[in-house]
Parts: structure tokens; C-alpha cells; sequence
């Protein structure tokens, strides 16, 4: 299956009844946060604009020093 948007290759939903259980990995990159906490808030509060009804849980947090 494919993005109608952009073409690219993803993994089918599993459909039962008309309804969906769909899972999303997204990434962002944070600057300037103080620890991976104030990170992890910034990156929900970027991305809950835009996906204001979908219940976000963060998975990993990467930092880079320097």
C-alpha cells in the first residue's frame, strides 16, 4: 500500500468492523531543551498542533551535547 500524498511504501492498517487501530512514529528535533523531559514536551506540544485529537506517548529521547 501506498501514501495517495506522496507515494512512498508503508505498511497496510488492520480493518475490522470500520474500525482502525493505526500507530505513528514520528520524529522532531528539539533544540535548546534543558533535559529529556522539558525535550519530550516540547516535541508533544510541537506535534499535538497539528494532530490535536490523537493521544501522543513518547518512546525514546536522544540527546546530543554539544
Amino acid at each position: 500500500m501506498s501514501c495517495p500524498a506522496c507515494g512512498e511504501v508503508f505498511d497496510s492498517v488492520y480493518l475490522v468492523a470500520n474500525t482502525a487501530l493505526v500507530g505513528l512514529i514520528l520524529e522532531i528535533k528539539v533544540v535548546n531543551a534543558e533535559n529529556e523531559s522539558h525535550a519530550a514536551k516540547i516535541a508533544k506540544a510541537v506535534i499535538g498542533k497539528a494532530l490535536a485529537d490523537v493521544p501522543l506517548k513518547t518512546i525514546d529521547v536522544a540527546l546530543k551535547e554539544g
